[in-house]
């Protein structure tokens, strides 16, 4: 379910998107958590997720919240169609430097985007953004 048809999407940088790159599993659970903010919370005694319907809180019961590292992905990999795009105006100017810099973050990126698709490390990213998360 995308969550976004209720709520606007977060604008988040490229800087922002290479600085939780670097940051690994922490850098993956600061950008669910800044796209979850107010939408989904963990309630901690209880175990539980929540997420925001309209006007009150429903207990996440289908594991939305998981589900949910699918926008992490996202952005991960549109980050790297934006590398690829800025490869190829550093190939069209001959700037070998620029090329070799972008292709590294292009292939960096298109790795991360793989290994979130991996139940642990979703798991490991939800759980640290729980950590952090609150209505």
């Amino acid at each position: 379910m995308n969550v976004f048809n209720q709520f606007e999407i977060p604008r988040i940088s490229s800087e922002e998107i290479w600085k939780a790159y670097e940051d690994h599993e922490d850098g993956d659970a600061r950008l669910y958590k800044k796209l979850f903010q107010g939408k989904f919370c963990f309630d901690h005694a209880g175990q539980r997720w929540y997420k925001f319907s309209e006007h009150f809180w429903t207990e996440d019961l289908v594991g939305e919240a998981m589900e949910n590292v699918e926008h992490v992905i996202r952005l991960y990999f549109e980050e790297a169609k934006n590398q690829g795009r800025l490869k190829l105006a550093a190939v069209q100017k001959n700037d070998e430097k620029a090329k070799n810099f972008h292709e590294t973050r292009e292939r960096l990126l298109i790795k991360r985007v793989g290994a979130l698709q991996a139940v642990r490390r979703k798991s490991s990213v939800v759980l640290l953004a729980g950590v952090g998360l609150t209505p």
